[in-house]
């Protein structure tokens, strides 16, 4: 059985500034580095999901891919359940 992991959603939305603080974070959670991506890939087999982020340029002749996620389907759930979440909660904040 996996265990579905706690969901970290949960962004300081009163904040005036443009930074982003996540309650709740771990301590590495201000190690990470942030890389911008606006393309996306999805491909799968019967075992895990392949998740691809990278940027598209305008004139550029194909996007570029910089990470690669490998998953479990289960996780994959989790990940549209935490999204679906925190696409609700930011609708809800820009009325």
């Amino acid at each position: 059985m996996i265990r579905k992991p706690p969901s970290k959603i949960g962004f300081d939305m009163q904040s005036k500034s443009d930074e982003v603080a996540f309650k709740d974070s771990p301590g590495q959670a201000d190690e990470l580095e942030g890389v911008y991506a606006n393309t996306f890939q999805v491909g799968y087999n019967n075992y895990e999901f392949v998740l691809d982020f990278g940027q598209y340029f305008t004139g550029n002749d194909k996007d570029r891919f910089h990470t690669r996620i490998v998953t479990n389907p289960q996780y994959v759930e989790h990940l549209l359940e935490v999204l679906s979440e925190s696409i609700s909660k930011y609708k809800s904040g820009r009325k």
